[in-house]
């Protein structure tokens, strides 16, 4: 799923789902002000409110909805549409250096070669993943791909300069 698609689902979900909650607290404050606190600040006492209040049925189904609408836009969003390296992989890329800096000399070069390996699938899920008609998001993968061979080259001297001593 693109990320314009998610977003939507997502945004659009989550404010659809606090204005039928607004509606199911309307519908509850006219019915009488202590059920509306009870509702508003006890989640389950709603469950109850609709057995009590007929009305309040529909606010609460479609708020559900909306809910499930925004969360399939979080779980079904794939970041290897998405045109930039994704937050979590940023946070993955710096714990990894931040390892590679406190690793003993000898599982270093083992440790970047993983990565290397591990920065190439990734590479090719995005490749895969791009829309050659997306300019944006073929500089960006352009950028990513450079700095993955100039990470590759280092590894490479790293290896050779290993086998040399």
């Amino acid at each position: 799923m693109t990320p314009l698609v998610a977003g939507t689902l997502y945004l659009g979900g989550l404010l659809l789902f606090l204005i039928f909650q607004i509606w199911f607290m309307v519908v509850a404050a006219r019915r009488e002000v202590l059920w509306f606190l009870a509702v508003f600040f006890l989640p389950f006492v709603q469950l109850v409110f609709l057995f009590v209040e007929p009305k309040s049925i529909k606010p609460w189904v479609l708020s559900i909805v909306c809910l499930a609408a925004s969360i399939f836009g979080i779980v079904a969003y794939n970041p290897a549409h998405s045109r930039y390296m994704t937050t979590r992989e940023r946070i993955t890329r710096l714990r990894e250096d931040m390892e590679l800096q406190l690793a003993e000399p000898s599982k270093q070069l083992e440790m970047r070669k993983a990565r290397v390996r591990k920065w190439q699938q990734q590479l090719e899920q995005k490749k895969a993943a791009l829309n050659p008609t997306d300019p944006v998001a073929q500089a960006a993968f352009d950028r990513e791909l450079q700095d993955y061979l100039v990470e590759l080259q280092s590894v490479k001297d790293a290896i050779a300069s290993s086998v040399a001593n």
